[in-house]
């Protein structure tokens, strides 16, 4: 089952922007084939293995809901989106 498959099946929204670039909740990006991700509110970005990708945004993800960012931390990742 392909990443988009997983994250839909947990919950997630993901969009589908071409065919090889995907958005989660609005709040994250992974494309294929190579598994490179970029956090848009953090603007973190790496390279995960396909298939640990849909587990590695659900821990991302909800660790955030955890741990929410300090307010300046949250501005900064505002302006990053734009």
């Amino acid at each position: 089952m392909d990443p988009a498959a997983k994250l839909r099946k947990m919950g997630f929204h993901v969009h589908q922007f071409t065919e090889y670039h995907f958005r989660v909740n609005d709040e994250f990006d992974y494309y294929l084939p190579r598994g490179k991700w970029h956090d848009l509110l953090t603007g973190e970005r790496g390279r995960k293995p396909l298939d640990q990708i849909p587990f590695f945004v659900k821990q991302r993800l909800s660790e955030r809901r955890m741990h929410p960012a300090d307010r300046d931390t949250f501005i900064e990742g505002l302006k990053q989106i734009g």
